[in-house]
């Protein structure tokens, strides 16, 4: 029987350091690697990013903006798959059969529009920096979220919710429609969606490019199914250093503040489809910061399901954020709007214009 084609939308730029953990991990996928086309929309790489892709077949496509999400835009228009998984070049497949098991769950059930991937899991030989992001996520996030992305606790925590159906084919059908605040999804870490939701049926125009940061939200809103793996996890390369980390967060709190016209990772991009009082929820989060009690409190319960000392750095990661949107609204109030620089050591200006 002929296997459903499956594309892998992979954006990278400099991407030497992690990439080759990634395909290798794709490459040793039971699912046959003639049914799997891997495309990494690339920024411009200089270092070897390119020809480490193309030693396992990937495809390599210019992406003028450099920028993850402007990458994942020309993936999903030039991918070629009935399904497209978006898997970042510092994230890599745990299980053999996690393509399987998001095709088998697609075909399980002709409703469901995207799969999720079932969060990440502890990487061994990485700076502990990458636990937190794993049950964090980040400071806001998880503030505005309350979900944690560790692989042992988020299929639970989104079953529990958001009131899933019982476990069929390896996952669970989520329920959005008794929910109006919904979690942050990204298109990334595994995360998969069906083609069939740009047909007229259902009238997703994947050509918009505002659907990259709001495909999840788009889907549930057409009613389409959601559901998310059980027993299915990412590993993340992440941030190296608690300083890179530190740049991350700096950057997604100047995007979100100066740049919330582009398709971007974080709140802004998604505002629109919350309701006012999660909108409302936002503005809170200096005081959830300074409190100091509201952050220990969280740092203490993750503490407790999973034992991480790590999470004790959550609270002066609150208050660093909350200084850097402090920072940053002072700057727009004075017009001064900063420039962005991409990830990693050999950075280059975006244009995001």
């Amino acid at each position: 029987m002929q296997t459903s084609l499956v594309s892998i939308v992979m954006p990278t730029f400099n991407s030497a350091r992690t990439i080759e953990k990634s395909l290798q991990s794709i490459s040793e996928q039971d699912y046959p690697r003639s049914s799997v086309e891997i495309l990494l929309l690339d920024g411009g790489s200089t270092d070897e990013t390119l020809k480490i892709g193309e030693r396992y077949g990937a495809i390599a496509i210019p992406n003028p903006k450099t920028q993850q999400e402007y990458g994942k835009f020309i993936g999903l228009n030039e991918a070629n798959g009935e399904f497209i998984i978006f898997l970042d070049s510092d994230e890599v497949f745990c299980n053999q059969n996690a393509i399987a098991k998001r095709v088998n769950l697609f075909k399980s059930n002709s409703k469901i529009g995207m799969v999720l991937t079932g969060g990440y899991q502890h990487t061994p030989g990485t700076s502990p920096i990458n636990d937190y992001i794993n049950m964090f996520s980040d400071p806001f996030a998880f503030y505005m979220n309350r979900i944690s992305s560790d692989a042992h606790i988020f299929t639970q925590d989104m079953i529990k919710k958001f009131n899933a159906d019982a476990e069929c084919n390896g996952g669970y059908v989520l329920n959005f429609k008794k929910n109006k605040s919904l979690p942050l999804i990204d298109l990334c870490a595994g995360n998969t969606i069906s083609k069939k939701i740009f047909t007229p049926e259902y009238g997703l125009d994947k050509a918009n490019l505002s659907l990259i940061p709001t495909m999840f939200y788009a889907i549930v809103e057409k009613g389409i199914s959601v559901a998310v793996l059980n027993n299915d996890a990412i590993l993340h390369y992440s941030a190296d250093t608690i300083k890179n980390y530190l740049r991350k967060l700096k950057w997604r709190v100047t995007v979100n503040i100066h740049y919330q016209h582009i398709p971007g990772t974080g709140f802004s991009n998604r505002e629109s489809f919350q309701p006012a009082i999660t909108k409302f929820k936002k503005y809170l989060f200096p005081l959830y910061s300074i409190s100091l009690i509201a952050p220990i409190f969280d740092s203490l319960f993750q503490f407790r399901r999973k034992g991480y000392w790590i999470n004790f750095i959550h609270t002066p990661l609150c208050l660093y954020v909350t200084y850097n949107i402090g920072l940053q609204y002072i700057f727009k109030i004075f017009g001064h709007k900063p420039k962005i620089f991409s990830y990693g050591a050999n950075t280059k200006e975006l244009n995001l214009d």
